[in-house]
């Protein structure tokens, strides 16, 4: 991968990295000591606080992969399918930047988990 595109694809990781960070602080973690008066508030708010929990676990290994996309990149490996050796293409990279494998070794993959 030639540095032009090496920059293009930082700069896009870089950018979705922010916007993570940035959405990882949405959404309230609780009632703020407030207690509800019926049980169905209390059931809504515990129903809040384990979806904010999710939602806060799928953006921490979403950030997780665009921190180590970014890795790639600095090593030079970036673009590299981990399994064949091959390059991803740039097509697969812009529609999901965090790629590790070529579309062939994916769904190589996914053949063998239905299996």
């Amino acid at each position: 991968m030639n540095l032009k595109k090496q920059e293009f694809f930082k700069k896009m990781i870089e950018k979705k990295l922010a916007e993570k960070v940035v959405a990882s602080g949405r959404g309230t973690w609780g009632n703020d000591g407030e207690k509800p008066v019926e049980f169905i508030d209390q059931a809504a708010a515990e129903f809040e606080v384990n979806l904010n929990l999710l939602f806060k676990a799928r953006d921490d290994g979403q950030v997780a992969e665009l921190i180590e996309a970014l890795e790639r990149l600095e090593q030079g490996i970036y673009g590299v399918c981990l399994d064949c050796d091959g390059e991803i293409s740039e097509k697969r990279l812009k529609v999901k930047p965090t790629a590790t494998l070529c579309i062939d070794c994916q769904e190589t993959r996914e053949r063998r988990r239905t299996l």
